[in-house]
C-alpha cells in the first residue's frame, strides 16, 4: 500500500523587545520555506505549518495548517503585526507546544482513520528562532521542556533551533534535541550539540522519502 506521509511543523519564534530587530530575518526564513514548497509542489500536499510567538505570554499566531493556508498567510502578515513585549517565558511556549503538537498529530490521525489512504506521521519538526535568555523561572522551563522532549511523549519533535546571531546559536544548543544517528550507528533521541543551518533543515524537509523510519510516529505496510 502506498504511503503519503505528513510531517507537521511548529514555527516557534520569541517576540521580546530584544529580538524586534531580528522578526525581518525570521519572515525572511519564512519566505524562504515557502518558495521551497511552491517549488516542489508534490510537498505541499505533505507539511502542515503551526505558527506560534511567545513573549511573556505565548499565542497561536497560524494554527496548524496546509501550505497553501501558510503561503495565504504570509500574503496578508508582516511581521509588523507581531506584538513585542518584555519577557521571553520559554517554559509558557514549550508547555503551548507540546499542547499544540498532541492535538495537531491527533488531528492528522483522525484524518487517517477516516480515509482510505495509509498516512506515515512523521515525527513534528520544529523551527525555534529566540535569543536564548529566558527570563522564566529555570525550574518551570526544565520541567516544560522536559515534558516536551520525554521519550515517553509519543509526540515529541526534533527541535532545530535557529538563534539570531552567534552568541544565541551557541546559548540555544541545549535546546536543540531530535532523533540522531549514533556513533554505533543506532537512532538515538537526545540532544545533538550542534547547530544546524536553515538550508540543511531545508534539505530534511524537502526529502522526506529518504527520512529514516526512526523519524514517524506510526507503523505502516510498505
Amino acid at each position: 500500500m502506498r504511503v503519503f506521509l505528513q510531517l507537521p511543523i511548529y514555527v516557534v519564534i520569541e517576540t521580546s523587545m530584544c529580538t524586534e530587530k531580528f522578526i525581518g530575518d525570521v519572515f525572511d526564513y519564512l519566505i524562504k520555506l515557502n518558495n521551497i514548497l511552491i517549488s516542489q509542489a508534490w510537498t505541499c500536499n505533505l507539511i502542515r505549518i503551526e505558527i506560534i510567538t511567545f513573549n511573556t505570554n505565548s499565542q497561536i499566531v497560524l494554527p496548524l495548517s496546509h501550505a497553501v493556508q501558510f503561503f495565504d498567510w504570509l500574503g496578508f502578515n508582516k511581521e509588523s503585526k507581531f506584538t513585542h513585549s518584555h519577557g521571553a517565558d520559554f517554559g509558557s511556549a514549550f508547555k503551548l507546544l507540546r499542547e499544540r503538537i498532541v492535538e495537531g498529530c491527533k488531528q492528522i490521525e483522525s484524518e487517517i482513520a477516516l480515509g482510505n489512504q495509509k498516512f506515515g506521521v512523521c515525527r513534528p519538526i520544529v523551527l525555534f528562532f529566540a535569543d536564548g535568555y529566558p527570563t522564566d523561572d529555570p525550574n518551570t522551563l526544565n520541567k516544560e521542556f522536559n515534558l516536551l522532549v520525554n521519550e515517553s511523549f509519543k509526540y515529541r519533535p526534533n527541535i532545530f533551533c535557529l538563534g539570531f546571531d552567534e552568541e544565541s546559536k551557541n546559548l540555544l544548543k541545549v535546546f536543540n534535541t531530535m532523533v540522531y544517528l549514533s556513533p554505533s550507528g543506532d537512532y538515538k533521541y537526545g540532544n545533538v550539540n550542534k547547530m544546524f543551518t536553515f538550508e540543511k533543515i531545508i534539505y530534511i524537509i524537502s526529502s522526506l522519502h529518504d527520512i529514516p523510519k526512526e523519524f514517524f510516529l506510526i507503523e505502516y505496510d510498505d
